[in-house]
């Protein structure tokens, strides 16, 4: 940024931005506070603005931050008024953005990647006005319609108690906050400098340092094995000659403090603080997805895992024996990256892997890893719904589309009107008179398997008269792998609905359709999960090539009904690519 006197000023790589805002009414995308430039496609740094994406009615709050992947806005529900005064604070920590309202948690943390970028890449252009009530985009700048007061700005991202301090900024509070590294923080050194920001009263701080929680808890200046010290700086060199741990921190150990303000002339000191802690990443690999131990993987799931301390290459080590990996020094796949595509695996099979770390540059440099096992499940999953969230471009109602469609956003610049069908894919969490306000849009509640499944509401009272989910896939899939034979998937109905006949349609590359009906004719009205295991054959029979799988819907009603139906919501779950048990009889299926 550059200031009056041309000299320049070094932009934060993590900020909070805070103020009091009452509004006359929500205006589009109206900027609280900027330090940022919108110029199409080409922007830079960010903007706390109101009237954002989310609903037509537009009474939300929204952080637009420029980073590397991209023009990001994070928004909360929509769900606030005018002519009331509200505090706004919103943190980005270089990865994630948390928007806090009245000092409560409003939306975050939300992944928007990182760098931000206060320069953009095509013009070259730079926020080089910190702007108060307007977001800056040239020709057509956006003004607030309100009162704006306490506009705050900090170059580091304050936590949720900073923040509800913040608010009540008249408020006292005489104990130290805001640690850094953040309290479970995982640090990529040896040695560390802890910081934080003093109690309102503080006149020097006394610190304790160690590897026993307890201990650091119970500690007073006596106990010299933890105490580090009175210090007149609110900052710790841990790990460095002259302070604790002077050979270094250990990879792989976690470490507690405390930081308990002190005033002497003051009645009320010391404040005793938190235990904080943070922990030095060790040298072998750690973290391994999928989990040691799990059942029922993917047979595609890629092998990932977070980097040992200085590690430059991993090598990776994957077999059926136990044995053989654990003692494996050849035959490994050396790898740059973090993660590791095995190729499909085999059906209801325990594999065993290990992840040595290398670093060339090190004469110890090879760190033998853990042995960790899974499981494949004895399917091929098509969709379990775990992976979509309520942002874009993640939602449910973005990969499986129903008759609604979605609306523009940063991701989805044209949108998508829908199918034309009568369905609704996903819970409404944005209307206030919904059951499912400020929820989830997958269904949490009841599900078969994990965590969501997908809720499709139907509606089939108009033309077309049915309602159709569809799902289609960039890349045709094969349908024919691990010898599997049969679709299933599981289907949850509602006794208050209004029957109708629901089916699967397959279509493949060359646009040839099967369609299968539920032999219950009333399975939208049964409560509880069923399966539904379909013979792929069925679907062969009618033509499709079951190596160029290119779309898959699930319909309520009919593609060629004359006449009105009625309304309801059925949920699916775990739909999977499945084969006999051993000893079962295919024709049972």
């Amino acid at each position: 940024m550059v200031q009056e006197d041309d000299s320049f000023v070094e932009m934060p790589a993590t900020f909070t931005v805070a103020c009091w805002t009452k509004l006359d009414n929500f205006a589009f995308f109206s900027s609280f506070v900027g330090n940022g430039m919108d110029t199409g496609d080409d922007e830079c740094g960010f903007f706390l603005y109101n009237y954002g994406w989310v609903d037509e009615s537009g009474k939300d709050f929204g952080l637009a931050i420029r980073t590397e992947t991209g023009m990001n806005h994070v928004e909360t529900p929509n769900i606030y008024e005018t002519n009331t005064w509200y505090h706004l604070a919103a943190t980005y920590d270089g990865t994630n953005v948390i928007i806090y309202v009245n000092g409560s948690l409003a939306v975050g943390p939300t992944d928007v990647g990182g760098p931000l970028w206060w320069v953009s890449q095509t013009s070259g252009n730079y926020p080089e006005r910190f702007a108060i009530g307007v977001w800056l985009d040239p020709g057509y700048d956006l003004w607030v319609d309100g009162a704006i007061d306490d506009v705050r700005y900090y170059s580091r991202a304050l936590d949720a108690s900073e923040v509800k301090a913040l608010m009540t900024a008249a408020a006292y509070y005489p104990f130290a906050c805001g640690p850094v590294p953040k309290h479970g923080a995982m640090i990529k050194a040896v040695s560390q400098v802890p910081q934080w920001s003093p109690g309102d009263s503080a006149a020097s701080h006394e610190v304790y340092f160690g590897e026993s929680f307890e201990q650091v808890a119970a500690a007073t200046p006596g106990d010299t094995n933890v105490f580090a010290g009175r210090l007149a700086a609110r900052m710790l060199t841990v790990g460095t000659a002259g302070g604790p741990y002077p050979q270094g921190l250990v990879p792989g150990t976690t470490y507690y403090w405390r930081v308990d303000e002190v005033n002497d002339v003051h009645p009320g000191s010391p404040w005793k603080g938190e235990v904080w802690s943070f922990s030095v990443q060790p040298l072998t690999a750690w973290k391994p997805y999928p989990p040691d131990g799990m059942k029922h993987v993917d047979p595609n799931q890629d092998l990932r895992w977070e980097n040992g301390l200085g590690a430059m290459f991993h090598t990776v080590y994957l077999g059926r024996s136990f044995d053989e990996v654990s003692m494996a020094t050849t035959g490994g796949a050396m790898t740059a990256n973090s993660s590791h595509d095995p190729g499909p695996l085999s059906l209801d099979t325990t594999y065993y892997w290990r992840v040595d770390e290398v670093n060339v540059a090190n004469p110890d440099g090879l760190w033998k890893g853990r042995l960790w096992s899974f499981t494949t499940a004895d399917f091929v999953v098509i969709d379990d719904f775990e992976i979509y969230t309520n942002d874009s471009p993640n939602r449910l109602f973005q990969s499986w589309i129903g008759g609604l469609g979605y609306s523009i956003d940063p991701y989805f610049p044209s949108g998508y009107g829908g199918n034309g069908t009568g369905a609704a894919l996903g819970h409404n969490i944005w209307n206030s008179q919904s059951a499912y306000y400020g929820g989830s849009i997958a269904e949490v509640k009841d599900v078969h398997g994990g965590y969501q499944a997908m809720p499709l509401y139907y509606d089939n009272t108009v033309a077309p008269y049915y309602s159709e989910a569809e799902r289609t896939w960039k890349t045709a899939q094969n349908w024919t792998v691990n010898g599997v034979t049969d679709l299933t998937l599981y289907v949850r109905g509602e006794p208050g609905n209004d029957p109708a006949p629901l089916y699967v349609a397959i279509e493949d590359s060359a646009g040839r359709v099967g369609i299968v009906t539920h032999p219950n004719g009333a399975i939208v009205t049964a409560k509880g999960w069923a399966e539904w295991t379909i013979p792929l054959s069925d679907f062969a029979n009618a033509g499709v090539t079951l190596t160029a799988v290119k779309k898959m819907s699930i319909g309520v009603g009919g593609r060629n009904a004359s006449t009105a139906g009625g309304t309801g919501i059925v949920y699916i779950d775990d739909i999977r690519l499945t084969k006999p048990l051993a000893g079962e009889d295919i024709a049972t299926h």
